[in-house]
């Protein structure tokens, strides 16, 4: 018997739980992935699963030692040239943080002067009027004190006929504009004891559905009539229907068709070709498959739509 063999009899979840062995490493094991698996884990593995279920699984060990002895007679070339490459990658990154940090700093002091600029300047026109009375304070203590009498002498009289003149009572008509009738109060409208209950129905069923959209986030949309994955390797793929709750998973190299609609798909890895978006990269990618899109989520939104579990 093979893992796969294995696996689609048990589900990847019950092997999983029984094993104690992660699905980033039963992954890795189906889909021969041994980059981030030593020789001596992946038998490891391999070893537990068949005590576990009593099975023989020489096949995947042979398979192990056979892609850890072609590691090891890779040409010298090809591993010189790799470390350059990663050499030259680290002294990039290194001048890339170089420079964020040097614009960082260059922001800070920017941010800093300003701020100073802008304390000046308060601090200015805070001073102003205080200089200014002082200023009024010097001339008049410059000017004769018979001047002064005089212009103080002068402002009080003409303080005293303003005072002096008669205030004109308002007339009949203008008391009239003035006074205005008091405006009536709002009626409020009461509402009866059965659109209260209505309400108070609504309102948790609105908010429900609130809180459902809230966990769906979309990262792409990619139209198309049916979902055809292209695999540059073997990929392993798991889907679920919405409507109907029917659970598929295959490993293979080949294309893989999706044409069921209100699906959604996980993959084991995202080294794969779908539509005219090319994915690279080695971790698992998730999608839904609905009204003739394909809808890239993120994990969050996946576990959501699938009862909170990845698979």
């Amino acid at each position: 018997m093979t893992l796969q063999e294995l696996i689609d009899r048990h589900t990847l979840k019950a092997v999983q739980e029984r094993t104690k062995v992660s699905v980033d490493n039963l992954l890795n094991l189906l889909n021969g992935d041994y980059d981030n698996l030593s020789k001596t884990n992946a038998l490891g593995f391999l070893g537990i699963i068949e005590r576990e279920y009593e099975v023989d699984l020489s096949a995947e060990k042979e398979k192990v030692k056979a892609s850890v002895e072609d590691v090891r007679h890779v040409p010298q070339e090809l591993l010189v040239t790799e470390r350059r490459y990663k050499h030259q990658k680290n002294v990039a990154g290194g001048v890339l943080i170089f420079v964020v940090l040097l614009v960082a700093a260059g922001y800070i002091l920017y941010l800093i002067n300003y701020q100073n600029q802008a304390i000046s300047f308060s601090a200015e026109e805070e001073s102003a009027p205080a200089a200014q009375q002082v200023e009024a304070a010097t001339e008049a203590e410059k000017q004769p004190p018979e001047k002064t009498a005089a212009v103080a002498s002068e402002q009080n009289a003409s303080q005293q006929e303003e005072d002096a003149q008669p205030v004109a009572a308002p007339s009949e008509p203008e008391r009239s504009k003035g006074q205005t009738e008091p405006k009536p109060a709002p009626k409020v409208a009461q509402l009866s004891t059965r659109q209260k209950e209505e309400n108070n129905a609504t309102e948790p069923e609105a908010q429900k559905q609130e809180e459902e959209f809230a966990g769906i986030r979309v990262i792409k949309e990619m139209p198309m009539e049916k979902v055809v994955l292209q695999p540059e390797m073997k990929l392993w793929v798991g889907y679920v229907n919405l409507d109907s709750g029917a659970r598929v998973q295959k490993n293979k190299e080949n294309n893989i068709t999706i044409d069921t609609n209100n699906t959604i798909i996980v993959t084991g890895h995202g080294r794969f070709t779908v539509g005219e978006q090319t994915y690279r990269q080695g971790e698992r990618l998730y999608f839904r498959f609905i009204d003739g899109t394909l809808q890239e989520l993120d994990e969050a939104s996946f576990k959501h739509l699938n009862g909170n579990v990845l698979w």
